[in-house]
């Protein structure tokens, strides 16, 4: 007995042409070539952020340990992180020549610790010559400052406590804290939110919308592009929807969690009998000088006495 098997040309998938492979290479590598073109003009349009912002602690007063420095210094590089602004650290016991905010100025200026457009950069500065301990904020745009006068004065006076029992240590940690904090929770980190100027008013920078919207514009381009390349890709037996690829009974969720993207931080000041406060615009309270500065950018700062 014999048995025969014949077969028809339309029951094997049929290769493509030659020249259908090369329309659909050419197909596949006009939108890559594009996506690249793309991403080039947006690296390049960009700024540059590969850098960051600096932090140094400058100890020539020898008022901490090595340990103490070397923790300070990766504070102050996580907080410069944070707040994209040049912090410095920095203790004298030699006269200083100057008044402690020009002297303050001076530094950040001079050892490059600033950064961003504006060049934005915060010093504490523990003169033990003078006995006074300053706070001082630069940034040469009229847009403003990280921190209003009054936060500053807070910060100085958070640290007056720990310079008086000689804890400079802790009076230093307790500035890093102080400023990343009223940083972050102002939204002035960077050069895309709200800054404030010297009233505590909030100043937008109109430049940083023009910026996202064009970048928003690229994004949407080149998502389009990656969606055509995957579409194009896809093969005639596709399924129509996911569940054609589901087995019954095989899908369940394994993994479940909730994600907090805002921060609402609310601070009360407690006042005691003691408490020197801030009531009657600093006067008799402290020895030194509140918080001060122009208002339209080059810095502002403010001293206590220890």
């Amino acid at each position: 007995m014999k048995f025969g098997i014949s077969f028809s040309p339309s029951d094997f998938p049929q290769a493509p042409t030659h020249a259908g492979r090369a329309g659909r290479s050419a197909w596949y590598r006009f939108p890559a070539a594009l996506a690249a073109l793309l991403l080039c003009g947006l690296l390049l349009y960009l700024p540059a952020r590969a850098d960051t912002a600096p932090a140094m602690v400058d100890d020539e007063a020898d008022l901490f340990t090595s340990g103490e420095e070397a923790e300070l210094l990766k504070s102050a590089q996580t907080a410069a992180g944070r707040t994209e602004a040049g912090i410095a650290i920095v203790t004298r016991d030699t006269d200083i020549g100057s008044s402690a905010n020009s002297y303050a100025k001076e530094y950040l200026l001079s050892n490059s610790c600033t950064y961003g457009r504006g060049r934005e950069g915060v010093i504490f500065l523990i003169d033990m010559y003078s006995r006074q301990y300053t706070v001082y904020e630069y940034n040469d745009e009229a847009s403003g400052y990280l921190l209003t006068d009054y936060e500053g004065d807070e910060i100085l006076d958070d640290c007056q406590s720990s310079m008086r029992s000689g804890d400079y240590y802790d009076a230093a940690s307790t500035f890093l804290e102080d400023f990343v904090a009223y940083a972050e929770t102002d939204e002035g980190g960077n050069y895309d939110t709200p800054r404030y100027d010297m009233s505590g008013d909030p100043v937008h920078d109109t430049s940083s919308g023009i910026s996202v919207g064009i970048c928003a514009v690229i994004g949407l381009v080149g998502a389009a592009i990656l969606t055509a390349i995957f579409v194009s890709m896809r093969n005639d037996s596709a399924k129509p929807n996911a569940a054609a690829y589901e087995e019954n009974g095989t899908f369940r969720i394994r993994y479940q969690n909730n994600q907090f993207l805002n921060r609402t931080v609310t601070r009360t000041k407690v006042v005691s009998d003691n408490d020197t406060g801030h009531s009657g615009g600093h006067s008799g309270g402290h020895s030194g000088s509140s918080f001060s500065g122009g208002s339209s950018g080059g810095g502002h700062g403010g001293s206590r006495g220890f």
